[in-house]
């Protein structure tokens, strides 16, 4: 099926199988994407987002503390839902542990989301406070808050339509045990608090920067360039320990369970490793040059990466190299929002005009036909974001 007949389909709500991506037709998609941009002025740096279905879109940013949905239009086929704190957010969290309103703890902003197989719970990870929240889907009612963390979490994963594992820059990564089919009445509305079940140890300096669930085991990214391969039905028995090739500011990963490899974003780089054997696959360079590769996806052989720069690039891991689009290696978002009180001759970088913006989110849709981009300055003092859907 060639990508136009595809994406018409789509367009008359007729059903395909994500099946049909097969052969060539996957390097063909990025061409025909069409950036519509969101217009979320006022937020700060969008981190985190899931396609709830094929319209509506939940995301997380640096400077919204607790999640409480409300929805904003992007297009008229297209909401997007804000993970805003609000009173619904202070009932959501009653009795929890939370931080006080006069915190001096510098906020690292909702840096996760993440649904269970089954689709009917979705896990927000909030960094004020370091709590984990559940959310029923799909009316995104609370049900549980998950406690143990003791700074921002990065990220989290499912094992199961129960269980929850997350990993942190308090340098651990836990597992929680959730009631799926727990019921609550309108009269009770009471929240239950968990804490894990277990714990890995926490190492000195050594921060849990992303973390995945792949081929039955979790797979960490630490800040000193290692993935760490754990074994969650021996209450993460340690299997390996993987030295990267290019460790400078490796903060994100994606994984394939076709064939257990996993693409680890750094500072110019990205590099496939095997997870089962600790071999290096295969590496290439980045298109946002020494910014940094900030967000990753990866499915069959196509690799999509977002970085410091802004760009978005589509690499054929067959092919070994980027796939042209109007004879670049990558497509550019547009410009995005950004706070005119930043000050920016205070930057570390020098700036002159406004910086790049930092695509810290790729998500597709299940159907792969429509990609959610966003992010924000690069520079952590500045104020700003991006939002886009590319379809």
């Amino acid at each position: 099926m060639r990508p136009n007949e595809l994406l018409w389909k789509r367009e008359i709500g007729q059903k395909f199988s994500v099946t049909h991506w097969q052969g060539s037709t996957v390097t063909q998609v990025p061409m025909i994407l069409k950036e519509s941009p969101v217009n979320i002025t006022g937020s700060d740096k969008v981190f985190s987002s899931y396609w709830l279905n094929d319209g509506d879109i939940l995301f997380g940013t640096k400077d919204q503390k607790l999640p409480s949905p409300s929805p904003i239009s992007i297009t008229q086929k297209h909401n997007a839902i804000y993970l805003r704190g609000s009173q619904r957010t202070q009932n959501f969290c009653r009795g929890s542990n939370h931080l006080p309103k006069n915190s001096t703890v510098p906020l690292a902003g909702i840096r996760a989301i993440n649904a269970n197989p089954a689709g009917t719970l979705i896990a927000v990870a909030s960094s004020n406070p370091y709590s984990i929240y559940i959310l029923d889907l799909p009316s995104l009612s609370s049900n549980t808050i998950l406690q143990g963390h003791t700074d921002a979490i990065f990220s989290v994963a499912w094992i199961d339509n129960e269980t929850v594992i997350s990993g942190s820059r308090d340098g651990t990564m836990k597992c929680w045990k959730v009631n799926g089919n727990k019921q609550q009445s309108v009269q009770d509305r009471s929240i239950e608090i968990l804490e894990a079940l277990w714990s890995t140890t926490e190492i000195d300096s050594q921060r849990i920067r992303d973390l995945i669930y792949l081929d039955m085991k979790a797979v960490t990214l630490s800040s000193n360039g290692f993935l760490d391969i754990w074994d969650v039905e021996k209450q993460a028995a340690q299997v390996n320990s993987i030295c990267l090739p290019f460790p400078l500011e490796a903060v994100c990963m994606a994984g394939n369970n076709q064939n257990a490899t996993v693409a680890v974003g750094s500072q110019a780089h990205v590099a496939v490793m095997d997870a089962r054997s600790g071999s290096s696959v295969h590496t290439f360079q980045s298109v946002n040059d020494y910014t940094g590769v900030r967000s990753l996806d990866y499915c069959d052989y196509i690799i999509t990466s977002g970085g410091g720069m802004g760009h978005i690039g589509w690499y054929d891991l067959r092919a070994q190299r980027y796939l042209k689009i109007d004879g670049q290696d990558f497509r550019s978002a547009s410009a995005g929002w950004f706070a005119v009180e930043n000050d920016l001759q205070s930057s570390s970088g020098g700036w002159h005009g406004n910086p790049t913006k930092a695509i810290y989110t790729l998500k597709y849709n299940h159907q792969r036909t429509k990609l959610f981009a966003a992010g924000g300055p690069l520079e952590a003092n500045f104020k700003g974001a991006y939002a886009g859907v590319w379809m």
